[in-house]
């Protein structure tokens, strides 16, 4: 999945629009939206928000900071000091409203728990061995 794609011709992206509401309920006006993500660069992904969805498990929600990631690809969660190797089950685009940076998605972990993740810690790609 390439992140950001199509988005230049988007003519609704600078209107201001309410983020959902896992994001505190405010809102926020973008005029420019960051480059799109470069696919041969290793994935990076911020936790902004860990929620969890009954019947499927758990979904991290932040910004891809480069690379791409898909289903069923190897990641590794860093938390504090330790790393956690997880395999992301889903990636959900979110798109609540037309200002939000295309980059922002959901990853569904469910081998993990909230005491294994939390707002502020890095995804990324599992190294290669």
């Amino acid at each position: 999945m390439r992140i950001g794609a199509g988005r230049e011709t988007d003519p609704t992206r600078d209107q201001r629009v309410p983020q959902p509401a896992f994001w505190g309920g405010q809102s926020r006006s973008v005029s420019t939206v960051a480059d799109p993500v470069e696919p041969h660069e290793p994935f990076r992904f911020l936790v902004t928000a860990v929620f969890t969805i009954t019947g499927r498990g758990l979904v991290a929600a932040g910004v891809t900071e480069r690379g791409v990631v898909r289903t069923g690809d190897a990641v590794e969660v860093i938390h504090g000091t330790g790393r956690t190797p997880a395999t992301c089950e889903g990636v959900e685009m979110i798109n609540g409203n037309a200002t939000m940076d295309p980059r922002t998605i959901g990853l569904l972990l469910p081998a993990l728990t909230k005491q294994d993740i939390g707002e502020g810690d890095l995804i990324v790609g599992a190294p290669i061995v």
